[in-house]
């Protein structure tokens, strides 16, 4: 049993230890550790200022690299895709200012862009009425597109199929392995000279389809068939109003008109499934060219904590749009960004796809932004890359063409 000597002798243990320890702090040791302390923090203040005049420094030094790239790109884009017609996509979640951006710099380097077209989540949700209401959407372009479409293909499929021949004028063939009659003559009749010659002269190869076909296949140059005897279409100079078919002037070939009337069409069904919603009362001109803008984080109404993967749905749209045309993902995308969950981390992570299509990851900095219609430039010679600040881009910028 413990007593009261017990306590005692405890209490004047404590005020022991204190008193030595005040003495041996204010004799021996004072010096010592005051000098110790005093050293440490004069040291860490001086690192801690070298560390923010190096900060101001690089932050200094972007800033006018920024602004001096920024002041070099119309030299680098102007006329860079004359002539070139660049259909602007959207998934679910890709925010305005990408659109924005991307659209500034495609229209400075001379291409018409026409309206956004933005996909909707329901374009690859799982959730049942989404399912059904795909399953109705395909049924009636099934119809539609009697006899075209490979057989037993899935209603997604048939959507991809659907919107990337109403896009960009495409055949479809039944035999084809992605349903895309690729090599044919639409493919490259939009891919005008002044393109060829910014890339410094190249010319598309084999799997991209012969230049330079007079007859035209699906209403890609309908200009050339009203234009005055003697004047060269530029292709620069409000392209949107020049190139668009109507299906009710006299003027277009009927072939054409019946290809403008069926584009409307199919867009017209996956609107109304809320599948896409198309930006503007104008509507898509065929295109040479595609840009996909991507979110951070693929919209679907899977779980969101799972690792089970979004993008299955994208990919087999990326897959069927770049076999019709040039396709470029666009986005800014976080260094950490799983690979289940962004697109473009998905495509570049996807070897099958992956040298199919082209990407940068950094629109967002002035670089990205001169990249895109670069990247675009040189796809019509058959060069797709993977560009921006992440591991898996090939290099920060792509290649600059050729002066011609």
């Amino acid at each position: 049993m413990i007593d009261f000597r017990y306590h005692l002798v405890s209490i004047a243990s404590v005020f022991l230890a204190l008193a030595v320890g005040i003495v041996l702090g204010a004799g021996p040791l004072k010096g010592t550790i005051s000098d110790t302390l005093t050293g440490e923090v004069t040291k860490l203040r001086e690192d801690a200022n070298a560390l923010r005049a190096d900060l101001n420094t690089a932050q200094a030094q972007v800033k006018s690299r920024d602004q001096l790239i920024t002041e070099l790109r119309p030299r680098t884009l102007t006329g860079l895709l004359s002539g070139q017609h660049v259909t602007i996509l959207a998934l679910p979640g890709a925010p305005d200012a990408l659109d924005d951006a991307a659209r500034e710099v495609l229209t400075e380097a001379g291409a018409a862009t026409g309206p956004t077209i933005s996909l909707q989540p329901s374009w690859a949700s799982e959730e049942p009425p989404d399912v059904t209401d795909r399953g109705t959407a395909a049924a009636e372009l099934r119809a539609l597109l009697s006899g075209e479409l490979p057989v037993g293909v899935e209603p997604e499929r048939v959507l991809s199929l659907s919107l990337a021949t109403a896009l960009t004028g495409a055949e479809l063939d039944p035999d084809a392995e992605e349903g895309i009659a690729v090599g044919e003559e639409s493919l490259d009749e939009q891919v005008e000279a002044p393109a060829d010659a910014a890339v410094g002269g190249a010319t598309p190869d084999a799997g991209t389809g012969p230049t330079g076909e007079t007859e035209p296949t699906s209403g890609t140059e309908p200009a050339d068939d009203t234009a005055t005897d003697g004047a060269e279409p530029t292709g620069s100079t409000e392209p949107t109003d020049s190139t668009a078919t109507d299906p009710d002037d006299l003027s277009v070939p009927e072939r054409d008109r019946a290809a403008a009337r069926r584009a409307a069409r199919i867009l017209e069904i996956l609107t109304d499934a809320d599948l896409i919603t198309v930006d503007g009362d104008t509507p898509p001109i065929e295109t040479s060219a595609i840009v996909l803008l991507c979110a951070e984080t693929v919209e679907t109404e899977q779980v969101a904590e799972s690792d089970q993967a979004k993008t299955p749905g994208w990919i087999d749209l990326v897959t069927v749009l770049a076999a019709a045309r040039p396709l470029t993902l666009v986005g800014d995308v976080p260094a950490d960004a799983p690979v289940w969950s962004n697109l473009i981390a998905a495509v570049r992570d996807n070897e099958d796809i992956a040298g199919e299509v082209a990407s940068v990851d950094n629109l967002r900095t002035p670089i990205g932004r001169v990249s895109l219609p670069v990247i675009v430039a040189k796809q019509a010679g058959g060069n797709n890359g993977h560009y921006g600040e992440l591991d898996t881009a090939g290099a920060l910028f792509p290649t600059l063409p050729d002066t011609p």
